[in-house]
């Protein structure tokens, strides 16, 4: 590898940010209408049966800005590289003059008589690369046409002068030149010697996107679903499902206090253990076709490994279930079973979302659920 290549590139200038919010074309009561509209669809019983319009409160409802950061760079090099030219010589050609000095030929190997003239010359190129990059809050690559197309509605300096949620990025400056620069920067392997290097920072841009958050309730059961609505294009997204471990009666009153709400954004608990692993198979994943190596992250404590793959198995067939009784009836892949205490956690694949199912596997019971699409911001 050429020495120049672990040269660190830093760039020469950089932009400051700019910061902007996007005009909502959704007031909030167009945006309560939607989820309203939608609300017994979040409920389905079966994958079909929809719950009475009046068993489904409203119970929470916000706005807030979604960023989205625009990084843009730009890079170009001027190097020279060593070129060899070979000038094949007649039978009448004994030497050349080239600039006043002579260059005799010389056999082209021992094994080749012919005779050749090698010239060492310096070969001048460029190269150039200008771009941009999309990301979301938590350092993720974004598709341009997921970006929703919206006037400005304040073009921004200090986040602090506004009373608005605005939900803040986590990406420093630092990590910003980093990810550009391992977009761009591309010396070439053959050069020799860098003639001009240009690295610039061209272009940082923080974008908020509207984003309405409502959250639902039935009655009947104490079960919630947050949606998220986009405040540009009015899509709806289901962000999680919360479920009660108590069962509630149809004729009993739901006490918010005695209630054993779980609310979980899929993190990790660093004290539960996974219990399946690349040796692990049964009939049931191979019937769906739901093989999948799954990393064992620590050490389980002592326990028979029929009764782990039988627990496993249960869990994941349970979890199988629940999904298609909600309406999911293509491609659900298990990712991951962990044990989090009495419960097994079963992470799994389901239609371009991701579900986390926990499950009691000796009462059998779904302790609670939840499922987020893969594009969500949380």
């Amino acid at each position: 590898m050429n020495a120049m290549e672990n040269i660190e590139v830093i760039p020469q200038t950089v932009v400051d940010r700019k910061t902007s919010i996007l005009k909502s074309r959704l007031d909030p009561e167009k945006a309560r209408l939607i989820g309203e509209e939608q609300k017994t669809n979040l409920f389905l019983k079966f994958g079909f049966l929809k719950p009475k319009s009046d068993d489904i409160s409203l119970i929470g409802f916000t706005k807030y800005y979604e960023p989205f950061i625009f990084i843009g760079g730009k890079y170009s090099i001027d190097y020279c590289k060593k070129h060899v030219f070979e000038i094949k010589a007649n039978n009448q050609m004994e030497k050349v003059f080239i600039g006043g000095t002579e260059f005799k030929f010389e056999p082209l190997s021992a094994t080749d008589p012919s005779r050749v003239l090698k010239l060492v010359a310096e070969e001048h190129s460029h190269y150039e690369n200008k771009t941009y990059f999309i990301l979301d809050r938590l350092m993720r690559e974004i598709a341009p046409e997921k970006i929703p197309l919206a006037p400005f509605e304040n073009e921004m300096e200090n986040l602090d002068n506004f009373d608005i949620d605005f939900r803040k990025d986590r990406i420093s400056l630092e990590e910003e030149i980093n990810f550009i620069r391992s977009k761009i920067v591309k010396r070439p392997s053959d050069a020799d010697t860098i003639v001009k290097e240009m690295f610039e920072i061209t272009e940082r841009l923080t974008v908020y996107n509207p984003i309405y958050e409502l959250s639902f309730q039935n009655v009947k059961n104490a079960k919630e679903v947050t949606i998220l609505i986009d405040g540009i294009t009015g899509k709806l997204t289901i962000a999680k499902f919360t479920k009660v471990t108590e069962k509630v009666g149809p004729s009993e009153k739901v006490d918010q206090k005695k209630l054993n709400i779980k609310t979980r954004f899929f993190r990790e608990n660093p004290k539960k253990e996974t219990l399946i692993d690349t040796t692990i198979s049964n009939e049931h994943l191979n019937s769906l076709d739901q093989n999948r190596t799954l990393e064992k992250e620590i050490s389980a404590p002592p326990i028979s490994e029929a009764d782990s793959k039988f627990e496993v198995n249960n869990a994941i067939t349970l979890a199988t279930d629940l999904l298609k009784r909600l309406g999911f009836k293509n491609k659900i892949e298990p990712l991951k079973v962990s044990q989090d205490g009495e419960l097994h956690v079963v992470d799994l694949s389901v239609e371009n979302k991701v579900a986390k199912v926990v499950i009691n596997t000796k009462t059998k019971e779904v302790k609670e659920y939840e499922i987020q699409e893969l594009n969500s911001s949380y």
